[in-house]
């Protein structure tokens, strides 16, 4: 099952991001702990996750969102706990 990090930038007047914070979570197990930016587990592909949150997005307002699949070769710096959940995924 594929680490993916999803991160976004929403640039509409509303800035309603509930919509899409609840598809992502209704993603897979997820993770979240730096300003949007999430770390989900997940059965779909980095495509099925980019297109099924796209339209949460405002195609007008130029929103912004990047879905990448994490390997083993990662680093930073965060806190234990997610480094702890974080590797028990991928491993």
């Amino acid at each position: 099952m594929p680490m993916l990090l999803v991160t976004y930038d929403l640039k509409s007047k509303t800035n309603n991001y509930e919509p899409l914070v609840s598809a992502i979570k209704g993603t897979g197990a997820w993770w979240h702990y730096l300003k949007n930016t999430w770390l989900i587990h997940t059965n779909q592909s980095v495509q099925q996750v980019a297109n099924n949150l796209n339209q949460y997005l405002d195609q007008g307002s130029a929103d912004y969102l990047l879905v990448v699949e994490i390997k083993k070769n990662h680093q930073g710096w965060l806190p234990k706990d997610a480094w702890d959940w974080l590797n028990s995924k991928i491993y």
